[in-house]
């Protein structure tokens, strides 16, 4: 099992939907500036898959949406899609797609919402 891609709208420095796909199962690596949002895409990573982000208050819920010029965001999103093949994670591909391996995990943020979809569906 492996991270496939990554999609991040909204979350922090990613005003517009970012696509980080093709991902190896081995190795990669993220290059770039001071201040591009490296260490954000791992924090966007973290935002779906830990509970370092589980119980936020709304001024901390504020701080992960897109600040800066233009129209507030008010809605952040991120998503990962993991290569399930092994079938490491026990659940069924989405209704109409069998051969389709691949899990996909979404997390949503506004200033009060929190939403977790698994597949489409959603979980607590």
């Amino acid at each position: 099992m492996h991270i496939k891609s990554l999609t991040i709208r909204g979350f922090k420095t990613y005003r517009q939907e970012t696509v980080i796909s093709d991902l190896s199962a081995h190795a990669n690596m993220f290059l770039g500036k001071n201040g591009s949002g490296k260490s954000n895409l791992l924090d966007a990573v973290q935002f779906v898959l830990s509970d370092k982000y589980s119980s936020l208050r709304e001024e901390e819920r504020r701080k992960l949406l897109h600040e800066g010029a233009g129209r507030d965001t008010t809605v952040a999103d991120v998503e990962i899609v993991f290569d399930n093949s092994d079938k490491r994670i026990p659940l069924e591909p989405p209704k109409g797609d069998r051969d389709n391996t691949d899990v996909r995990v979404r997390r949503t943020i506004g200033g009060k919402k929190d939403q977790i979809l698994v597949n489409g569906a959603p979980y607590t």
